[in-house]
């Protein structure tokens, strides 16, 4: 990768760089650029790779949604439970909001945790998308494809644009109900330092700090704590 596409990044990333893992991803892209230097591609993957840092779900905003309710929805509601108090039905509204929103989000979440647990032994995210097929990377030069749920990998012909082996791994099989961190940490090589545990303990302290992270947005991350509070009272 070209001096000045390297400064650009540092310039974007500041006292990030090194906790981005830029370096490693870089590494990554040049051994499958190879001796094809394109300074626009450079650029291209140096920008993704700085938006997808920067939109991690410690530090993401996202602003509240315009969007209103569909009241035939509550009619649905109303079949099944029969008469629901109005404040209920809207815990439920905004409970469901909120569940489809962290929904959205996991795979995000499962990134950042893995990251932040394993940057210190020389591996990095590779935010944004921005190597095709490849969401965590080694700087011995290893690539995993990671994603949430068995239900949600990528196809085999982004993994197979990047070239080279590309190992794959989801965190949770929607069939069965079965974890696979004992899979990711055996490509980690550095004993049992990711587990469910501490995924869930990230996603909780991460949503606390920062609710702002869901696409629900924090008017509605408000209403449902006024509404809980009402109906639980």
């Amino acid at each position: 990768m070209l001096a000045k596409t390297i400064s650009y990044a540092k310039e974007l990333l500041k006292d990030d760089y090194d906790y981005s893992g830029f370096e490693i991803a870089r590494l990554i892209y040049d051994e499958i650029a190879k001796e094809n230097v394109d300074t626009v591609k450079e650029k291209k993957f140096v920008d993704k790779f700085f938006l997808g840092f920067s939109d991690r779900p410690s530090v993401k905003k996202n602003p509240s949604p315009k969007n209103t309710n569909d009241g035939a929805v509550d009619s649905a509601v109303y079949a099944i439970l029969g008469d629901v108090d109005p404040s209920m039905l809207s815990l439920l509204r905004l409970s469901h909001r909120v569940l489809m929103a962290s929904e959205s989000i996991m795979g995000n979440l499962l990134l950042e945790y893995i990251h932040k647990t394993v940057r210190p032994y020389g591996w990095t995210c590779c935010w944004g998308n921005c190597l095709y097929g490849i969401d965590l990377a080694g700087s011995d030069g290893q690539k995993v494809h990671v994603r949430n749920k068995n239900t949600t990998e990528v196809s085999l012909n982004d993994i197979n644009r990047v070239g080279g082996s590309v190992s794959k791994w989801f965190r949770f099989n929607a069939r069965n109900g079965k974890l696979k961190w004992g899979e990711l940490n055996e490509i980690i090589r550095e004993g049992n330092i990711l587990s469910e545990d501490g995924f869930r303990d990230f996603v909780y302290e991460t949503v606390n700090k920062n609710p702002e992270c869901l696409y629900t947005g924090e008017d509605e991350i408000n209403a449902l704590k006024t509404v809980y509070d009402e109906v639980v009272k």
